[in-house]
């Protein structure tokens, strides 16, 4: 489980050590069917205060239109994989669509810095320490 992996970061590092993880939030069922944990920041700041980590941030990876891209980019994938056999004859169709996909994700990861609550977040890059004695 989650909670003790975090315990045994915490003691195999030395005091003063540092553990840095990061966890995904919003994305789709992957590792199928192993992927039993969703995370948010609460939970990862219980699960290292839990361990007996000092909790130094918990940063998120994006926000909602940083998701947005991702999410879109993903979906073309999974449209573009029901072709089979027509993906030659709409390949310059589908090169258009990912060029024009590219660019969008360029302005929706600039927009985010409009997101300033990062509730929809790609996931979370936390960082913990162990007290030095």
């Amino acid at each position: 489980t989650p909670s003790k992996i975090i315990e045994e970061f915490f003691r195999i590092l030395k005091p003063g050590g540092k553990v840095l993880l990061t966890v995904p939030q919003c994305f789709g069922r992957h590792m199928k069917p192993y992927i039993f944990y969703n995370f948010h920041a609460n939970g990862m700041q219980q699960l290292l205060e839990d361990a007996g980590f000092e909790v130094d941030s918990i940063d998120t990876i994006g926000g909602i239109f940083w998701l947005l891209g991702k999410v879109l980019s993903n979906a073309t994938l999974i449209f573009w994989n029901r072709f089979g056999a027509f993906k030659i004859v709409l390949f310059p169709l589908y090169f258009a669509l990912r060029t024009l996909l590219f660019i969008n994700c360029f302005f929706l990861f600039h927009l985010d810095k409009l997101d300033n609550q990062k509730d929809w977040t790609l996931g979370y890059i936390c960082l913990g320490s162990k007290k030095a004695k």
